[in-house]
C-alpha cells in the first residue's frame, strides 16, 4: 500500500511561535503544508537545522556567576566609578577609578584582574530579576571563589551579597587577601542571611570593594555545597 498521510499544517523550522501559513510573505517552513512520503519518490533530506530560535537567557541558572572568564547569564558584571554604574559588556574595561582586564588561572584569560585605583570604586555581579537563594542558604551552601593579590601588601576585600532593588539590604564580610597565588575562599550564605540579607530576593550575587587601592584577581565565582566542616563567618 502507498503512503497516504500528509502534513495538515506547515512544520516550522524554529520554535519561536511565529505564524506560518501558506501564502504568507517569506513562507519558509521546514516541511510545507501537505508534505508526505511515497514509495515512488525518494527525497534526500540534508542536515536538518538544530537552531531553536529561542533566546538562552540563562534564567534557570542561580548558582554559577563567573566561569571561564565570562559572567554567566542571567547575571551581568557592573563597575561603580564616581557614583555611576557601568554595565560591562567587553573586557578590557577602564573607567578611571577602576579597570578590569583578563587574567590567567587554570586557562588563558579564564579570570579577571580588577585594578582599584580608588578605594570607593566597586564591582558587582547582578541580575535584573530577583533570585530566591533561600533553599541554598538553608542547605548551608557557600559562595565560593578564587582570588589573588597582584600587589605587595595584604588587601582587605569586602565581599558582599544583596537584595534586588534595595541597596540598604547589602551586607559585606571582610576577606584578607595576601597570597600572590590563586587561593580559594568560601563564605556560607547563612553568614549574609545572619546580617539581614533577604535570601528570597537576591539581586546582587557578589559585591567587591577593597579598603584601599589594590590589584585583585577574581576567578570562578559560584555556589557550592559545604565540603565538610561548616566555616565560621568572617569578622
Amino acid at each position: 500500500f502507498e503512503f497516504t498521510g500528509r502534513l495538515p499544517f506547515s512544520w516550522p523550522k524554529m520554535a519561536v511561535g511565529h505564524p506560518l501559513n501558506t501564502g504568507d510573505t517569506n513562507y519558509d517552513p521546514l516541511f510545507s503544508f501537505g508534505y508526505g512520503l511515497t514509495y515512488s519518490e525518494a527525497p534526500v533530506l540534508g542536515t536538518l537545522p538544530e537552531e531553536t530560535g529561542l533566546q538562552d537567557d540563562g534564567a534557570g541558572n542561580v548558582e554559577e556567576f563567573l566561569a571561564g572568564g565570562q559572567v554567566v547569564k542571567p547575571w551581568s558584571l557592573f563597575a561603580r566609578s564616581n557614583g555611576s554604574d557601568f554595565r560591562i559588556g567587553q573586557i578590557p574595561f577602564d573607567a578611571g577609578t577602576i579597570a578590569i582586564s583578563g587574567a590567567d588561572r587554570a586557562a588563558q584569560e579564564d579570570s579577571f584582574r580588577i585594578d582599584w585605583r580608588a578605594a570607593e570604586a566597586e564591582v558587582h555581579i547582578t541580575a535584573f530579576n530577583a533570585v530566591d537563594l533561600s533553599r541554598q542558604s538553608n542547605a548551608e551552601m557557600q559562595l565560593a571563589f578564587y582570588v589573588r593579590n597582584f600587589g605587595d601588601e595584604s588587601v582587605r576585600l569586602n565581599v558582599g551579597m544583596g537584595c534586588a532593588g534595595d541597596e540598604t539590604c547589602l551586607a559585606t564580610l571582610p576577606v584578607d587577601v595576601s597570597e600572590s597565588e590563586w587561593s580559594e575562599y568560601r563564605i556560607a550564605l547563612s553568614c549574609f542571611a545572619n546580617k539581614g540579607v533577604d535570601m528570597t530576593n537576591i539581586g546582587r550575587a557578589l559585591h567587591l570593594k577593597p579598603d584601599a587601592p589594590a590589584g585583585i584577581g577574581l576567578s570562578h565565582v559560584r555556589l557550592e555545597t559545604n565540603p565538610g566542616s561548616l566555616m565560621a563567618c568572617p569578622e
